[in-house]
């Protein structure tokens, strides 16, 4: 008889405490273990390496947690077997099913997910204790596993980002937020993963003067920019010199002074194409300015990029009264548009309702015209068609070598 009850009191005791540990180790987010770090950097620290690489502590709590269920439930089985005969075995087993399901993996684990903080004080040092002791059962086990493609050893860490993105999914899931604020919300924590080139200005659409236009043109061609900063270049636009604004060349022209181009340019911030757009937001706060020239790996002019671009980028397209009206994505049809060829591709496809569709894209495209000209794989010419998951890709107009106008229809 004592048999059969420890062996049903371990079985009970090990299963229980591994259902406490899993719960806790899924649960705890980085912000709650840098608050753990803060009070017990010890502690702290191992919960770092655990949640660091979480398939090792996960592979050691199936393992003893499956050792426990089966073991015990091996040995309660025979002992009461010997104790009360076959006729009742059947009864016995749903009865240890039920409370080993209750007590060792729905209570614990609510437990775990609830108190994950207090718990994860006294569970930190056994689960990275019992973590080490059965390495070596790992390591057989990741070799059985490898020729099936088993878990890669490669460490996964549950970032600030994930957090913010499930944290925004489930406040607007419970409506504290709009649908709105967190696409704002997940653009956001994502603007690291975004370079300056997916939303700079192009080269070919940068609006610019050159230092050397005479005085009474340069108003008429600083009005129609349609921009209040325009760049100044001497030679082409690889000697951009900075930019000016209009209202200074207007001001000139009110006081009556002579217009000099050269004595009205702010200095222009150089940035790589590969900077990332936090990393720009940091450069126009530091520099107290909102443009940009873009530059790439040989040190030409690639585009301009402003701190209008990047908020456009967390909040979509800001329509300005006093920008050129140029529709991007225009419907013709229940399943047709005709969309700018510089217009981006995931703006895009997130407008026709394919968003699933925006990791499919190459990663050095951000355009539609160069989504077009990838599957080409040549220059295009008017009437050239492609297809890309289901979209065909029609090229209506040319601007020169550029692709203008291009028809998305979805098949």
């Amino acid at each position: 008889m004592w048999l059969f009850t420890l062996s049903v009191l371990v079985a009970l005791v090990i299963s229980a405490l591994c259902s406490l540990m899993e719960a806790t180790l899924l649960s705890l987010r980085p912000g709650q273990i840098a608050e753990i770090a803060a009070r017990r950097p010890r502690i702290g620290q191992i919960w770092q390496q655990l949640s660091s690489n979480v398939e090792r502590p996960i592979a050691s709590i199936l393992i003893l947690n499956t050792a426990a269920h089966t073991i015990g439930a091996t040995v309660a089985g025979a002992e009461f077997q010997q104790l009360h005969g076959e006729r009742w075995l059947w009864g016995f087993s749903i009865v240890f099913a039920f409370v080993m399901l209750q007590f060792t993996e729905i209570l614990p684990k609510e437990v775990g997910v609830r108190y994950n903080r207090q718990a994860a004080f006294w569970i930190a040092r056994p689960l990275a204790w019992m973590v080490r002791m059965l390495r070596p059962i790992q390591a057989v086990v990741h070799l059985i596993n490898r020729p099936f493609g088993g878990v890669s050893s490669r460490p996964h860490a549950f970032t600030a980002i994930d957090e913010i993105d499930a944290l925004s999914g489930f406040a607007r899931l419970s409506g504290e937020i709009s649908g709105e604020l967190e696409s704002i919300l997940k653009r956001g924590a994502h603007l690291s993963g975004s370079k300056v080139r997916e939303v700079m200005r192009p080269r070919l659409d940068i609006d610019a003067i050159d230092v050397h236009t005479p005085p009474d043109e340069v108003l008429g061609a600083v009005a129609m920019s349609g921009y209040s900063r325009v760049p100044v270049y001497e030679g082409d636009l690889d000697g951009i010199l900075g930019f000016i604004y209009i209202k200074d060349v207007l001001l000139e022209l009110h006081m009556g002074r002579p217009l000099d181009l050269r004595r009205l340019i702010r200095p222009a911030i150089l940035v790589p194409e590969t900077l990332r757009l936090d990393q720009l937001v940091q450069i126009f706060r530091q520099k107290k300015t909102q443009m940009a020239v873009v530059l790439d790996e040989h040190g030409g002019t690639e585009g301009l990029v402003t701190l209008e671009d990047v908020l456009e980028e967390l909040v979509g397209t800001i329509h300005d009264e006093r920008r050129r009206e140029d529709a991007e994505v225009v419907r013709e049809g229940s399943a047709a548009w005709l969309v700018s060829g510089t217009s981006n591709v995931d703006h895009v496809l997130e407008t026709i309702g394919r968003p699933d569709l925006q990791a499919e894209a190459p990663s050095q495209v951000s355009t539609i015209a160069g989504l077009v000209q990838a599957r080409l794989d040549r220059i295009a010419v008017p009437g050239d068609r492609t297809t890309f998951h289901g979209l065909s890709l029609e090229v209506v107009e040319m601007d020169g070598m550029r692709i203008a106008k291009v028809r998305i229809v979805v098949e």
